[in-house]
Formats: C-alpha cells, sequence, structure tokens
C-alpha cells in the first residue's frame, strides 16, 4: 500500500482501493478499515467498474 495512503487515513477510517487480479478481468473494490492497533483488515471485496487513470502517472 502507497505511503500516500496511510498518511491520508486517519484512526478507525476505511479506504477503498480498486484491485484486477493478475491485470485483466473483472475490476473489485476492497474496503480496508484501519483498526486503532494500526492493523489494515479487510473489510468486504464487491465487483465494480473503474475508469482507468490516464496521463504521466495512469495506465499505459
Amino acid at each position: 500500500m502507497s505511503q500516500a495512503w496511510w498518511d491520508q487515513l486517519t484512526p478507525s477510517g476505511r479506504i477503498v482501493v480498486p484491485i484486477r487480479p493478475h491485470g485483466k478481468g473483472l475490476t473489485r473494490s476492497l474496503a480496508l478499515d484501519l483498526q486503532p492497533t494500526g492493523e489494515l483488515v479487510a473489510g468486504y471485496a464487491r465487483v465494480r467498474g473503474f475508469v482507468p487513470i490516464v496521463g504521466e502517472r495512469g495506465c499505459p
């Protein structure tokens, strides 16, 4: 996980990230909850549609 994500996540906060296993197929959203202990716990994974990021730091 990117350091920038950690820096923005508050205690008991949630971040939802898109994941695409094996680089193809359906994209899923994965919810990660920051516990008071500092651990990240996966809350759920669901199939979703995402628009790829384009540009210098985006998808080729």
